[in-house]
């Protein structure tokens, strides 16, 4: 069976062990004239699924289609790649960076800092970043579910809380919080979805991850759906 690997941030790994996280979107790139790929940047040319489940790019230039998604198709499996450590003792089982909380990796700061030979579970181990983890480092593998191509800003409700944003991270306005209304008249679910509170979490996660203003061009991208395997 095909794998491919793919990177995901801390939070993110988190939100997939928590069973929160079922979707993720990745920018749809295309090949340049020089065969290196980039992104769509005309907002009028469309992308379609043609019958083989490839997606076609309509352009009259050398970019245009078509495209298989570059994470799998629905059956194939993903392995998830973190930011890990490999413990300071030989034999250590790798650790991962999702695990730690707040507080622990701000001990891990003040160890390094104080005694920086001295080990304690597997503070003293480097971490790696994600890009250069192996497969048998990896915990998470995913199956894919569903795949399609859509605009950014097409992020509905319920996607962007598979995405793992159903619980805002943002903070909520003060002039919203005053006009909240009472918890008879509207549930905290009918507020979320009027205020777009998911969507706008995963705003702030898009242009986290992919830099300021990157929300607003409201790219082409794939959309990938997934199940997490059981190993």
């Amino acid at each position: 069976m095909s794998e491919r690997p793919i990177l995901f941030s801390a939070p993110m790994v988190r939100a997939v062990l928590e069973g929160r996280k079922t979707q993720t979107r990745r920018l749809f790139k295309v090949r340049g004239p020089m065969g290196n790929l980039c992104q769509i940047d005309s907002p009028d040319e469309e992308i379609i699924r043609m019958d083989d489940g490839s997606f076609h790019y309509l352009s009259t230039s050398e970019m245009s289609g078509p495209y298989p998604c570059p994470y799998g198709a629905p059956g194939e499996r993903l392995w998830v790649r973190e930011t890990f450590a490999i413990g300071g003792a030989k034999g250590d089982p790798p650790a991962y960076r999702a695990d730690m909380s707040a507080d622990d990796l701000a001990e891990e700061r003040e160890v390094r800092r104080l005694a920086p030979g001295l080990s304690k579970e597997y503070r003293n181990a480097r971490w790696r970043p994600s890009i250069h983890m192996p497969r048998w480092a990896s915990r998470i593998t995913l199956e894919v579910t569903g795949v399609r191509v859509e605009r950014l800003h097409e992020i509905s409700y319920e996607d962007a809380c598979a995405e793992g944003c159903a619980i805002p991270s943002l903070e909520v306005p003060a002039i919203e919080t005053a006009t909240l209304p009472a918890a008879s008249a509207e549930s905290w679910d009918e507020t979320s979805r009027r205020l777009r509170w998911p969507q706008r979490c995963y705003e702030q996660l898009w242009d986290s991850i992919n830099g300021a203003e990157s929300w607003a061009a409201n790219p082409w991208v794939w959309v990938i759906e997934f199940k997490r395997v059981t190993q």
